[in-house]
Formats: C-alpha cells, sequence, structure tokens
C-alpha cells in the first residue's frame, strides 16, 4: 500500500493541510494543467473530494471494475476505503477540497481485514453485556476502535462473500447523505424530498410488474393481505 507521503512526492500539485483530528482530515489541493496523482489508495479511510475549480478527470479501482469519470465544479469525487484511484487536472488550473475518515495516517496504518476472528478472542477484548448503567465518552471511544478492529472490511472492493462483493461509490455517497438527514419516511413534512423519491420508485414498480402507475396502495393492501394470511395461518397470497 503506497503512503500518502510517496504520492505527493512524485506530483507536482500543492496539498494544504487545513483541518485534522483522530477521525478525519481535511486537505486542500491545488493543481495545474496535466498534474495528476498517481494510481494510489487510502488504506481504511474513505475520501470525499469536492471539485472547487477546474476540471477533472478521476479513475477508481474497485477491483472488479473500474470507472473513469470527468468532475466538474460542484461535483464529488468518492473513493471507498481500501479502493484505489488517480485524478488528473484537465484545465489550466483547478483547486479540490477533500475530507479523508478517518484520518489518512491513522487509516494507512490499519490493515484491512478480511480474517474472522474467533468468538471467544472477541469477547475477550469486547465487553458486550447490556448494563443498566451508561459510559462515559472515553469508554464509548475504545468501544468504538475495538468494533472496528475485530470488524471485516466489508466496505472494501476487495471484500468477497457468496452473498455480495465490491462497492458501489454512488452507494457511498448515498448512504452518507442518509446518515446527515437523519430523515424519516414518516410523513411527507418530516421529509418531503425522499418521499418524492419513494413515490417515483414505488410507480417504476408498478410499471415493471404491470400494474397501473397510480396504483401504489395495491403494493401496501397486497403487504397487509400477506400479513393477514400468516397471522391467521391462511391460505398464503399467491
Amino acid at each position: 500500500m503506497e503512503k500518502e507521503s510517496d504520492v505527493v512526492a512524485r506530483t507536482t500539485y500543492r496539498r494544504n493541510i487545513l483541518f485534522q483530528t483522530e477521525y478525519f482530515e481535511v486537505v486542500s489541493c491545488q493543481w495545474g494543467q496535466g498534474d495528476e496523482s498517481p494510481l494510489h489508495g487510502h488504506g481504511s479511510s474513505q475520501c470525499f473530494a469536492l471539485v472547487e475549480e477546474g476540471s477533472f478527470e478521476n479513475l477508481t479501482d474497485l477491483g472488479l471494475k473500474q470507472e473513469l469519470a470527468i468532475k466538474e465544479p460542484g461535483e464529488v469525487i468518492v473513493t471507498p476505503a481500501g479502493a484505489r484511484h488517480q485524478i488528473r487536472c484537465l484545465s489550466a488550473f483547478g483547486r479540490t477540497l477533500h475530507v479523508y475518515t478517518p484520518k489518512i495516517t491513522s487509516a494507512l496504518e490499519k490493515k484491512l481485514n478480511f480474517e474472522t476472528p474467533d468468538e471467544f478472542e472477541i469477547k475477550d477484548a469486547l465487553d458486550i453485556k447490556l448494563r443498566t448503567q451508561g459510559v462515559t465518552w472515553e469508554k464509548l471511544e475504545t468501544l468504538f476502535n475495538c468494533i472496528s478492529q475485530h470488524s471485516i472490511s466489508t466496505s472494501s472492493p476487495y471484500f468477497m462473500n457468496q452473498l455480495f462483493s465490491g462497492v458501489h461509490s454512488q452507494a457511498i455517497a448515498a448512504e452518507n447523505l442518509i446518515a446527515k438527514t437523519k430523515t424519516t419516511m414518516a410523513t411527507f413534512e418530516a421529509s418531503p424530498v425522499f418521499t418524492l423519491i419513494e413515490t417515483e420508485v414505488v410507480q417504476k414498480l408498478c410499471q415493471t410488474i404491470g400494474w397501473p402507475q397510480d396504483s401504489s396502495e395495491c403494493i401496501h393492501a397486497r403487504f397487509a393481505r400477506k400479513q393477514k394470511d400468516i397471522e391467521s395461518d391462511g391460505e398464503p397470497l399467491p
């Protein structure tokens, strides 16, 4: 795995750390036309790079596939944990704002984990018993780090399982947005945008299976009928 210092040393773009904590790092980069980074990774850190000025070509290596995209001002380059990417400036001048989480130096020190730990090893390292009293923030931070150390790096594009493998940068970005908005699908008043998105998805599903596009209530009725059959031990709905 390449270190971030090696990446900077082989390029001509300027890199300035704006803010840094143990949990995330904010970096500003200035580019000239033709400047490019080598194909590199950020260890276990995720990277979100906002294009502030200029035009950039970004190649993302997701293990099983590669994605090549042109990014303009206002667009974001997402590099999942464990993935590699390469940025090249196409314009005369460019500026990007990078957010790494966790901090890039900490992430490079942490290795990706694909080996399932022993059950007793987890129980010895992590106190998972439910208690009536809470814990301090310091204890909570220790628990979070312990959970991370003993978890499988399923977010890496190099994780492969019989059920799923790989990762989509679009899904990572969407998951980040959902976590930030902390939304609810209960009412339109509480979540107007996501309610409209849900309606559009349901209408597309109805169109695909041959129902009228305005019959989203048919889906809810079918679920209700199915649940009633299960509770009454009746004949299941075909």
